[in-house]
C-alpha cells in the first residue's frame, strides 16, 4: 500500500511541486486526493489528507518563495 500511495501521489504533482500552477488550489488538491483514494480503495482519503496537510498560511510561514527555507524547515 505504501508504495502504491507514493506512486499515486507522484502522479499528481500539484500535491508536492510548489511550482505547479494548481499547488495552492485547495479544490484541485482535494480532487487529487479523492482520485488517489478511489484508486487505492480508501474513499475518505480526501478528508484524511485535509487534516494532515498544512494550510497555505502555515506553508507560507515555513517556506517563503525566493528566500530559501524559513524557520522550522531544514
Amino acid at each position: 500500500m505504501d508504495k502504491r500511495l507514493i506512486q499515486k501521489v507522484f502522479e499528481h504533482d500539484l500535491l508536492y511541486a510548489v511550482d505547479s500552477v494548481h499547488y495552492r488550489d485547495r479544490h484541485m488538491r482535494a480532487v487529487a486526493w479523492a482520485d488517489i483514494g478511489k484508486d487505492l480503495g480508501i474513499p475518505d482519503l480526501a478528508d484524511i489528507s485535509a487534516s494532515v496537510i498544512p494550510s497555505d498560511a502555515l506553508l507560507a510561514e515555513l517556506v517563503r518563495p525566493g528566500q530559501g527555507h524559513g524557520p522550522g524547515i531544514s
